[in-house]
This record gives structure tokens, sequence and C-alpha cells, in this order.
């Protein structure tokens, strides 16, 4: 019920400000849309850490066109994986030095000692 209200009270919304004001069709469905994308992903406060949007982009290699709202998309959604996987030494530096700190000398199981990008940082 809760929620059939909310749909007929953002419809009355949406009339309103499309008799009153132009464009008023955006201001509605832009307030919508930011009511439900409020939660930050926690990688946000690594991508803040990290310079913000502007100069992840530019680290990464990315063009400004679309790079950067590539990342402020990551804000939200997380950091791709294979991103991470791709630069441990911008998004990994917590596992490599855990790694690193560790007493174990001993390979992960199913690996080839040195044969992987993190392990070669880790050496």
């Amino acid at each position: 019920m809760a929620a059939i209200f909310a749909q007929v009270n953002g419809m009355l919304l949406h009339a309103a400000f499309v008799k009153s004001v132009d464009g008023g069709l955006n201001i509605v469905c832009n307030v919508l849309t930011m009511i439900k994308h409020t939660d930050l992903h926690p990688d946000s406060q690594l991508i803040e850490e990290l310079g913000g949007a502007t100069k992840l982009a530019e680290r990464l290699g990315y063009q400004a066109r679309g790079g950067i709202q590539r990342i402020q998309n990551w804000k939200t959604r997380g950091i791709p994986a294979e991103v991470k996987l791709e630069h441990p030494e911008l998004f990994l530096t917590d596992l490599i030095d855990r790694a690193r700190a560790t007493d174990d000398t001993q390979p992960p199981v199913g690996t080839v000692k040195g044969s992987d990008k993190l392990s070669k940082m880790v050496a």
C-alpha cells in the first residue's frame, strides 16, 4: 500500500511540475533518481583518498571524456574486480602489505610461485 501511495504522489508531483514549469519532467525524474541512488559503496572512500575521480582517471590512463564519469559511477557500484587486479599498487595495497608482513613463506594453494602480478609485487 505504501508503494502505491508513493507512486501516486510521484505522478501527482510530475503532473504539477509539467504544467507549471518548463522542463519539470526532468526535475521530478532527477529528484526521484537521486533518492534511489544515495548509498555510496565503500570503494568511494578509496577513490577520494586517491585524489578523486578526475585524478584517478588520469592515473589509470582514461580519457577525460567518459573516464571521469566511469570512475564517478564506481562510487555507488564499486570498483570492478578486474580493474583492481590490473592495478594492485593502487587498489590492493592493504592486501600487499599483509602479504609482506606474514610469516608464511609458502605460495598460495593452486598457484605457481612468481606467476601472478600480486606475487611479483610482494617479492
